[in-house]
């Protein structure tokens, strides 16, 4: 369905109606008003459709598929991320070197202040918080932007110029970058994720290390070697790990009297005693974000100061309530293989006794949940699933414990109350995306919180 006759030739086509497609449109209205822009998508009604029709009625806006003769006349295509471009008319786009780029691409090119990039499956957002809190804890501006806080055009329109953009950038993102230039960046982990896009794990990991791609102060995790390894460095990496730094110049625990401190070579910068997070994954974070602070020449001050007032992110190990002696935690971030590991983990930790359920379910991406098996062996007493893939959760994960399939989540949150004891734990920690039911995981994560919030009342 076309809103508008079809042009004889266009500049710039936006592939994609939701907040990044509309975010680039903004933009380039304002930094490059005299082009013509045509705006694309797959969708009948795509999220930014009316606002887009309202604000730009003369911006053509073509629905229900692409429109390859418009593609092939563009002089540049923006896409949005997770687009695929396997299909036959990319590659003709390419074999004309039209350039497709992303808003992140289009974001590098105008930017003047310093980047600071930060990808991985699980953690981007933690660390890119608390990398921007210690900026300004240190007299710094710095502004969190990409994937968390500003559109990253948006960051560039509304707000004056920073010290720092701290930016979380997906693997989708920096698939369609080819221009970035960071002062620091790191990889914080690899897991499985987005297979249904990137088919093969090499894949999703080469497209993750593009951030290093021209980067100043590379900074690597190394317990997790499949983040970095046979990547071409052009400057030597700092490391970070929970293990004693090799080197003065990186960054690990060590033990001092009874706790574990947080420290540069062998100098204790803050026991972990302090951190208001759990799990040891929170203290990787803590380290990984310490190695790019330094980077940065922050002060060991501002760091420490965040570093032991940071409560976290909502939606990830979230405390949401205890209630008859049952503590319940969101995890709703947790929407991969990887993430649900470290929240099973964490909350799994801290379980002197009592038993853990577990609410799983929605989309799997592809994903291989007998990866679970070990943890669930470990530390789970019961799963309640429900959405798309439930069947195929159930399936993978039947032998190793008892396993409710239930309609959707309010069921779950039913069930587990019922089933809980005093001193067990619940935590919801999907593995799996929300939109088969939800608009989002923050969305999925405020439902399960209400859920709770509504028991305690009860």
């Amino acid at each position: 369905m076309n809103m508008k006759p079809l042009p004889h030739s266009v500049h710039t086509v936006i592939v994609g109606l939701g907040q990044t497609g509309f975010s680039c449109l903004r933009f380039l209205r304002k930094q490059e008003p005299a082009i013509s822009i045509a705006m694309m998508d797959t969708r009948e009604s795509p999220p930014q459709l009316s606002a887009c029709l309202t604000q730009y009625p003369d911006v053509p806006v073509y629905l229900k598929g692409l429109v390859p003769a418009l593609l092939l006349s563009a002089k540049r295509i923006i896409v949005s991320p997770g687009i695929s471009l396997a299909s036959d008319v990319w590659k003709q786009c390419q074999a004309n070197n039209i350039p497709i780029i992303g808003d992140i691409e289009l974001f590098v090119q105008y930017a003047k202040a310093k980047i600071i990039g930060i990808t991985g499956s699980n953690g981007k957002g933690t660390v890119t918080t608390l990398l921007t809190e210690m900026a300004m804890a240190a007299g710094q501006q710095a502004l969190a932007c990409g994937n968390i806080g500003y559109a990253a055009l948006d960051a560039l329109l509304e707000v004056s110029q920073p010290d720092w953009y701290v930016m979380e950038l997906s693997s989708f993102q920096l698939l369609s970058t080819c221009s970035l230039q960071t002062h620091s960046a790191v990889v914080l982990n690899i897991s499985p994720d987005h297979l249904d896009y990137h088919e093969t794990m090499e894949h999703y990991c080469r497209s993750k290390q593009r951030i290093y791609q021209d980067c100043l102060h590379p900074v690597i995790n190394r317990d997790d070697p499949f983040s970095y390894q046979n990547y071409p460095f052009k400057t030597k990496p700092r490391s970070y790990g929970l293990s004693p730094a090799p080197t003065a110049a990186d960054y690990g625990l060590i033990k001092k009297g009874n706790d574990y401190w947080l420290a540069q070579g062998d100098k204790a910068l803050i026991p972990v005693s302090q951190l208001k997070v759990i799990g040891k994954h929170n203290w990787q974070n803590a380290l990984a974000s310490i190695a790019i602070a330094k980077a940065m020449d922050l002060p060991d001050a501002a760091i420490i100061k965040v570093l032991s007032s940071f409560t976290g992110l909502p939606h990830r190990c979230q405390w949401v309530a205890e209630h008859k002696g049952v503590k319940w935690y969101n995890d709703s971030k947790g929407t991969n293989i990887g993430a649900t590991e470290v929240a099973i983990s964490a909350v799994g930790d801290t379980q002197s006794q009592g038993r853990l359920l577990l609410i799983m379910g929605g989309q799997g991406k592809g994903a291989d949940f007998r990866l679970l098996s070990p943890l669930i062996n470990q530390y789970v007493h019961a799963i309640y699933v429900y959405g798309e893939d439930a069947d195929k959760i159930i399936e993978a994960l039947h032998p190793d414990t008892e396993i409710t399939h239930v309609a959707d989540l309010a069921e779950a949150v039913s069930c587990a109350s019922i089933a809980a004891q005093s001193g067990d734990s619940v935590l919801l920690s999907p593995a799996c995306a929300s939109y088969d039911m939800f608009s989002g995981f923050a969305h999925r994560g405020d439902c399960f919180v209400k859920l709770v919030k509504d028991l305690v009342h009860e």
